[in-house]
């Protein structure tokens, strides 16, 4: 028998810390909870392991991107949003899957840390954490969460964690645990992990019950770079916070706001209908204002890809988030 996840109206993270064994772990939203627009919902199989943990996703009333169902095994994670009763996927974290922009960044051992690496205690006041590693290599030693100020099991903190100039390939960027706590299931990545690709960024998130770091997002950094022809008839300004794009007719362009007016603003955007890998959704920004990598416009081309960027400077758009496999990594397998 599965066991059902209590849930009310005001969760926003569900965390499956007591799955033991292959027994099912199920979460089922119905139309009786009283969901709103607009609501953001992170789901994680967080118990990990070397035996298959499975955490159940399922909906009545509701669809996920036309799915009833997903499929969480271990260690993955997803994050939804409600947009005229779907649920539709913006971002996830598969390493079960063995998907290539959702792989766990390699792990390390902190019995001996990390040589020529500056140690830095972040203070973890801000959701956003973009490092810069342009001159040298950095350990960023996150603080035990029993210390987290206003932390408690019912208000959890999301961290994103970003190497903003993209050098980490040169100058790694190392994150570790301290105090007993560990990142992730002890066979992902231990008490440690290291970023080594260029612009990569880690979205984790604090978990009492355990004294465990879970990871929610990994981005590798990789994202196509738009070709020359951007499209000239199917232009919309960004208007909200989440922009869905209709892909079913044609190509789709569309311009980020001036940095200038949004800074430290987040925006995803999001092939709503599934049809980016033909008619491809253009992303452009305005005036002198880039995208990192140099970049003035890049493209989702995968159905139902996502991303969000960050207005992280005057002139620079950061990417913190590219998820472009939709359901692929949640079915049943």
């Amino acid at each position: 028998m599965a066991y059902v996840v209590p849930f009310n109206d005001s969760s926003s993270v569900v965390v499956s810390q007591n799955t033991t064994g292959t027994t099912p772990f199920e979460l089922i939203i119905n139309r009786q909870n009283n969901f709103i627009e607009n609501r953001l919902l992170y789901c994680k199989e967080a118990n990990g392991g070397t035996m298959p943990r499975v955490f159940t996703l399922s909906t009545v009333g509701y669809t996920i991107q036309g799915a009833n169902t997903l499929y969480l095994y271990s260690n993955d994670a997803i994050q939804l949003h409600l947009s005229t009763n779907c649920w539709n996927i913006l971002g996830g974290f598969s390493p079960s899957g063995g998907w290539n922009c959702n792989a766990p960044p390699p792990s390390f051992s902190t019995v001996q840390s990390p040589s020529n690496s500056v140690i830095v205690n972040p203070l973890m006041d801000t959701s956003q954490l973009f490092v810069d590693l342009r001159s040298e290599s950095k350990t960023l030693v996150l603080p035990q969460i029993s210390n987290l100020v206003g932390y408690n099991l019912n208000i959890c903190p999301f961290y994103t964690i970003k190497d903003v100039y993209g050098n980490s390939a040169i100058s790694s960027l190392f994150l570790s645990t301290t105090g007993g706590d560990i990142l992730e299931a002890s066979d992902t990545c231990s008490n440690a992990t290291k970023i080594d690709s260029n612009y990569a960024s880690l979205d984790i998130l604090p978990n009492g019950t355990n004294n465990t770091w879970h990871i929610l997002n990994y981005f590798n950094g990789s994202i196509s770079n738009a070709d020359s022809n951007l499209p000239e008839n199917s232009t919309f300004s960004i208007s909200s916070a989440i922009t869905y794009v209709d892909t079913l007719d044609v190509k789709k362009l569309v311009l980020l706001p001036q940095t200038s007016a949004v800074k430290d603003a987040t925006f995803y955007i999001k092939d709503l209908t599934g049809n980016a890998i033909t008619s491809s959704i253009y992303i452009s920004t305005q005036m002198d204002d880039l995208i990192e990598g140099g970049l003035s416009s890049i493209m989702l081309t995968r159905s139902y890809e996502s991303v969000r960027l960050v207005s992280y400077s005057t002139s620079l758009y950061s990417i913190t988030l590219n998820n472009p496999y939709g359901l692929e990594p949640y079915n049943q397998r």
